[in-house]
């Protein structure tokens, strides 16, 4: 996806801000969510302007950040500014798991997996592959135990920090030994109302992709890559899907969505 981001905007001969200007930029942003007292990485690889752009962000965010920026999910970047490389889980994890195992046991099997090759690290369980509602029916007191806490990805962030609060508490979890990272199409004023709601009640950290990555002066790309069959060892070609919380970013062909929601009860 930066590939297509950067040639997009090469071959339009688009002109950025300066380089002077995105490090300011940067610097104004994470001083301001210093201001906030919360904690926040860098998640803008995908949709970057370029790999100068996110280098120069990353560099600024480093540099003006302490006591808030925490990391940066691109691992060369980590390595080059001397920051942590950080991440949760991706949606194809779960997704070849449904393509081994079936749309029922997806999770479950790509929870326990996760902790069978991790062992604690990596610790964040993203939620939003075949909706929240499904993912926490299975997202038992033990993995509710086990993982660090979940990342939201999409949906309202409210209803899903409210959902995730009264999960916690169902299992006799204290929702402040848990953390959500919100990662959805984050800026300033929505990470404020995010901060506002949940403060004292539950964990919050955040990862912003493109406000961080692609604020050059530019219209930023809005594309996704996801992954559309699989192939398990010894079996054919699966089609899998993905099913948010946003019914706009489903993907996948028609009948494997639909088979899918019937499957995981969600024809309502």
């Amino acid at each position: 996806m930066y590939l297509i981001c950067a040639l997009y905007y090469e071959m339009t001969g688009q002109q950025r801000i300066s380089d002077e200007a995105v490090a300011l930029t940067a610097k104004d942003k994470i001083e301001k969510y210093r201001d906030l007292g919360i904690t926040i990485a860098d998640f803008g690889t995908r949709r970057r302007h370029s790999y100068e752009v996110q280098k120069i962000t990353v560099e600024a965010l480093r540099d003006y950040g302490a006591n808030c920026f925490t990391g940066t999910s691109n691992v060369h970047l980590a390595m080059l500014w001397n920051t942590k490389p950080i991440g949760t889980h991706a949606h194809e994890w779960f997704m070849f798991h449904a393509a081994k195992y079936g749309f029922k046991m997806s999770n479950q099997l790509a929870l326990e997996n996760w902790v069978q090759i991790y062992r604690g690290d990596l610790g964040i369980a993203l939620s939003d592959t075949y909706t929240t509602d499904v993912f926490f029916q299975q997202f038992d007191k033990k993995f509710s135990k086990l993982f660090d806490g979940v990342r939201h990805d999409s949906g309202d962030p409210i209803e899903f920090a409210e959902k995730t609060i009264a999960h916690y508490r169902h299992f006799g979890i204290d929702p402040l030994s848990k953390t959500i990272i919100f990662s959805d199409n984050l800026n300033y004023e929505k990470i404020e109302q995010i901060v506002k709601h949940c403060k004292g009640k539950i964990g919050i950290s955040f990862g912003v992709g493109t406000n961080f990555t692609n604020d050059v002066g530019l219209k930023p790309m809005n594309i996704v890559i996801k992954m559309t069959d699989a192939l398990p060892d010894g079996d054919n070609w699966n089609p899998v899907v993905k099913l948010s919380d946003e019914k706009g970013k489903y993907t996948g062909n028609p009948e494997t969505i639909q088979l899918a929601k019937i499957i995981l009860g969600l024809e309502n």
